[in-house]
C-alpha cells in the first residue's frame, strides 16, 4: 500500500449527472435572483451568465502561467457575484453562496457515492493511510455536497481548483497538494477515473497513477503511463 492516497471526486468517488441545458434551471435561478432585486429573465440569465463564464475563462491575465485554456479554472463564486452587482444589488458571500447552491441543486439529476466509496475512504485511513481530495470542481458547489454526502471529515485535505486557477492535468495541481500537505511522490498515488487529466497528469510530476473505470469515464486516449494500475472498483483498493 501507499502512504498517501489522492482521489479525484466526479467519476471516481462520486455518481453524478447534472444538466444545465433545461430552461426550468435558468426560470428558477432567474426568480431567485429577482427576489433580491437583481431582475432577470431565464433566458437573459443563462446568456449573462455564459457571456462571463465565457470572458473569465478566456482572460489570461487570471491564469498566469498556464497557456493551455482547457486547463483554466474560474471562479463561478464570482460569476454569480457579477450578476448580481451588473444589477446594481451589492451581494455578500452569503447571498453569492446561496444563489450557487440554489443552481446547483436544481441543475442536479443524481448525486450519490459508489456503493464502496465510503467504506474505502475510512478504511485506508484506519490503516494509516493519508487520504486527500484533488479535484476539478467549484468550491461554491462541491463543499456543500461532501457534507451532504458525509465525506467531508474522510479527507485529511482537500484542493479544489477553483481555488488555484488551474485544473488538472496542469502540473500546478497536484505540485500545489503535495507542496500543501508535505506528501512525496514515492509514496503517494493519484486515484481517478480519467486517464488524462487523473492518471497522466499524475505522471507528469512523478506520481504513480489508479485508474477505475466508471461509466462517467471518458474514452481511454491511449495507453496508460507505466507502472499505473487498473480497478474496476474502489474496494480494489485495500487488496
Amino acid at each position: 500500500m501507499y502512504k498517501n492516497y489522492i482521489f479525484d471526486l466526479y467519476g471516481t468517488l462520486v455518481d453524478i449527472h447534472a444538466n444545465e441545458d433545461k430552461p426550468y434551471l435558468w426560470q428558477k435561478i432567474a426568480m431567485f435572483y429577482s427576489f433580491y432585486d437583481a431582475e432577470y429573465t431565464g433566458r437573459e440569465f443563462a446568456a449573462e451568465y455564459k457571456r462571463l463564464c465565457h470572458e473569465f475563462w478566456h482572460d489570461a491575465k487570471n491564469f498566469p502561467g498556464i497557456d493551455v485554456v482547457d486547463e483554466r479554472e474560474i471562479n463561478l463564486a464570482e460569476v454569480f457575484r457579477r450578476l448580481f452587482t451588473d444589477k446594481g444589488v451589492d451581494a455578500g458571500d452569503e447571498l453569492v453562496a446561496a444563489a450557487a447552491r440554489m443552481f446547483r441543486v436544481v441543475a442536479v439529476q443524481k448525486l450519490r457515492l459508489f456503493d464502496d466509496a465510503k467504506d474505502t475512504l475510512v478504511r485506508l485511513r484506519e490503516s494509516g493511510c493519508g487520504v486527500y481530495l484533488l479535484t476539478n470542481a467549484q468550491r461554491c458547489f462541491t463543499a456543500p455536497e461532501l457534507d451532504y454526502l458525509g465525506i467531508t471529515e474522510d479527507f485529511d485535505g482537500i484542493v479544489i481548483s477553483s481555488d488555484i486557477g488551474a485544473k488538472k492535468p496542469n502540473e500546478r495541481m497536484f505540485r500545489y497538494i503535495m507542496e500543501k500537505y508535505g506528501l512525496s511522490a514515492s509514496e503517494s498515488v493519484m486515484v481517478g477515473n480519467d486517464d488524462v487529466a487523473d492518471i497522466r497528469g499524475a505522471a507528469n510530476v512523478g506520481l504513480k497513477g489508479i485508474y477505475i473505470n466508471t461509466e462517467q469515464s471518458p474514452k481511454l486516449s491511449g495507453k496508460l503511463p507505466k507502472g499505473s494500475r487498473v480497478i474496476q472498483s474502489l474496494s480494489e483498493i485495500l487488496i
